[in-house]
């Protein structure tokens, strides 16, 4: 997706946060907060409630877990792009492997980042959308 597609380029990016891991969310949260392009606009701890959340909310990123309760991330990813076609997905997972990056890719997701890594993930947004993030440094 190009920074052209997304609906008004100068707003916010608006940001679904996927976790079953509360403590994970709270730091991606503090590490994606001090971004003004980027909006956190909510956060869910399964895949069910985050294919209905991504429903309503209509995200333009969502950073979405693999291994979570009621559905994973991989069919939830399949059910939301299926949907929603111009969101971008993010997949992470504490398992960096290879078959769970494909499975990701495959179910729709525009990129894959395992969560020690997850530092990267400005850099990720800005690749994935075309757009500058503006200079920012994340809190750790």
């Amino acid at each position: 997706m190009t920074a052209e597609a997304l609906p008004g380029a100068a707003t916010p990016l608006r940001i679904l946060l996927v976790d079953d891991f509360q403590p994970f969310r709270k730091t991606i949260e503090r590490m994606l907060k001090p971004i003004p392009s980027l909006s956190l606009i909510g956060e869910a701890a399964d895949g069910l409630s985050a294919v209905e959340m991504a429903l309503t909310l209509h995200p333009d990123i969502i950073i979405m877990d693999v291994q979570m309760p009621e559905l994973d991330g991989i069919e939830a990813t399949r059910r939301i792009k299926r949907a929603l076609p111009q969101t971008c997905v993010i997949g992470m997972s504490a398992l960096d492997h290879a078959m769970i990056n494909d499975a990701m890719l495959e179910a729709g997701a525009s990129a894959f980042v395992a969560k020690y890594c997850a530092v990267t993930l400005p850099q990720v947004i800005e690749k994935i959308t075309g757009r500058r993030l503006g200079d920012f440094e994340a809190a750790s």
